[in-house]
């Protein structure tokens, strides 16, 4: 004689914990993602992230998923939003604000990201910090796009002579 056929049911609780461990596995790779190819991770304040709330623009994260589209390669962000606290620069912060974010992009050097994020009309603050190998990238309200060279914390208006020196020189 068979042994008659067992039905497992799932309690209530049971229920609710595998809906809890379903919304984690979710949660992990959808529910954080803002665009097509960023998290709200990649943008988190690296040094105080104990789940404080931040801020980061629809607008840079569109621009730098044209910049994605453009280079064809990942773009990593090394610091997105920062909090107050730990910026405390004399000058307006746009990380601060959400509308600031340091790349680079895989497989390219920073000269190239550079003259990649020129082509990208979003971006109205572009900078190259040559020390530290990463570009900035920001969305000011003005009406131009502000250039600059960063090095060993010395931040230099980009001229025609430092453009040669550094950007189109193949060194």
């Amino acid at each position: 004689m068979r042994p008659p056929r067992v039905r497992h049911f799932k309690t209530k609780k049971n229920r609710n914990d595998a809906h809890r461990k379903d919304k984690k596995r979710r949660s992990k790779h959808n529910w954080n993602r803002i665009s097509e190819h960023f998290t709200l991770k990649d943008f988190q304040d690296k040094q105080n992230n104990e789940g404080q709330n931040f801020r980061i623009s629809l607008g840079l994260i569109g621009g730098l998923e044209l910049l994605r589209s453009q280079s064809q390669n990942k773009v990593i962000i090394l610091k997105g939003f920062q909090s107050e606290d730990i910026s405390n620069k004399t000058q307006k912060d746009y990380h601060a604000l959400g509308l600031a974010a340091d790349i680079k992009i895989e497989n390219l050097s920073s000269k190239e990201t550079f003259l990649l994020a020129e082509k990208i009309p979003e971006f109205k603050g572009i900078g190259l910090n040559i020390s530290k190998d990463y570009v900035h990238v920001d969305l000011r309200k003005e009406a131009t796009t502000q250039y600059w060279i960063e090095e060993n914390n010395n931040i230099i208006p980009l001229t025609d002579e430092l453009r040669k020196i550094h950007l189109e020189n193949n060194n």
